[in-house]
């Protein structure tokens, strides 16, 4: 298996890269890639298991740049921004554009990939799971085409596949996961299988949504459905504020009963979960990676009180912040 890229940030060579058949790999095999030119600065970790290759991001954007990029094999990915943006233009017009707005992902089948990608935000934080059919008759089975019917037709007649046409903002339960991938500490045959198998529970999470993808855009108006969309980036931006449902209804221009009804769903979810695992999943990370103290992260996330953050965590991990580990 084969990708090629050409870009300015390569010095306008073609980069080539190979991959195993299906990915597959017996051992763990991983590669740091830093760049620092006129365009990005920052580092890609790559990481290469069985079935499947993660690409993570960190970068800081100089200017916008593209990338040209070809596939030499059908491409199965899903991709997260959790920062930044992202466009994928192909060079046949029959297929659809790829757009991944800042907070949201998709899922994605495309039979040929033969395109270019647009970058022009600010920074890039970014997680990438490419992987194959192998894959998923692996871990879910030959049916799975059968249970996933959508995907599974799209596979089959090899037509371009996303499961939401403007990518679907990213849940709690999905930062969660995210950070778990992230952030692993494990090391050697232990991390591999580690990350395989939150490669999989991540897999298995964004599938449960294929057959009901469609069901909360005919039950909610497109409007209404933007308007749940700003309320969820306004509660991402200001966790630290006093979330109130009326605060959120006069932002949305939707009353309170609609709001509540609405935004479950969208996401399955009351609104007050929602923002206690959004503040959880921050404060989390706060904590294990930035050096705040379990005081400072109660505070950032809303938490006048350090006791009762404390609380709420418990109630959500099952151990107390202080056991987090730096």
């Amino acid at each position: 298996m084969q990708t090629r890229l050409k870009s300015a940030i390569f010095g306008k060579k073609t980069l080539i890269r190979e991959y195993n058949e299906d990915f597959q790999n017996q051992d763990l095999k991983e590669r740091e890639i830093t760049y620092d030119n006129e365009y990005i600065r920052g580092k890609v970790d790559e990481v290469m298991l069985d079935g499947a290759h993660l690409s993570m991001r960190d970068i800081e954007v100089k200017k916008p740049y593209q990338v040209n990029v070809t596939h030499d094999s059908p491409l199965f990915k899903l991709h997260f921004e959790i920062q930044g943006s992202s466009l994928y233009v192909p060079n046949d017009s029959e297929n659809p554009n790829v757009s991944i707005p800042h907070g949201h992902y998709n899922l994605l089948f495309i039979p040929e990939v033969d395109g270019t990608l647009y970058f022009d935000t600010k920074h890039r934080k970014t997680l990438e799971v490419r992987f194959s059919e192998f894959l998923l008759t692996k871990h879910i089975g030959l049916k799975f085409k059968n249970v996933f019917k959508s995907f599974g037709d799209a596979i089959i007649k090899q037509k371009p596949y996303l499961l939401w046409k403007e990518g679907r903002p990213i849940s709690p339960k999905l930062c969660f996961l995210l950070n778990d991938i992230m952030d692993c500490g494990f090391q050697n045959i232990s991390k591999k299988a580690y990350l395989e198998a939150k490669i999989v529970e991540l897999l298995v999470t964004v599938l449960n949504e294929v057959s009901s993808s469609e069901y909360c855009k005919d039950l909610v108006p497109k409007d209404d459905y933007s308007s749940i969309l700003k309320i969820d980036a306004y509660i991402k931006n200001n966790l630290k504020k006093t979330l109130t449902i009326t605060t959120l209804s006069n932002i949305a221009g939707l009353n309170t009963s609609k709001l509540k009804k609405e935004f479950k769903l969208v996401f399955g979810t009351t609104i007050f979960k929602y923002i206690t695992e959004l503040r959880m999943a921050k404060a989390k990370d706060l904590i294990a990676n930035r050096g705040f103290t379990v005081s400072e992260a109660s505070y950032e996330v809303g938490y006048k009180n350090p006791q009762h953050f404390t609380a709420a965590f418990k109630r959500m991990f099952g151990y107390l912040p202080r056991n987090i580990k730096r």
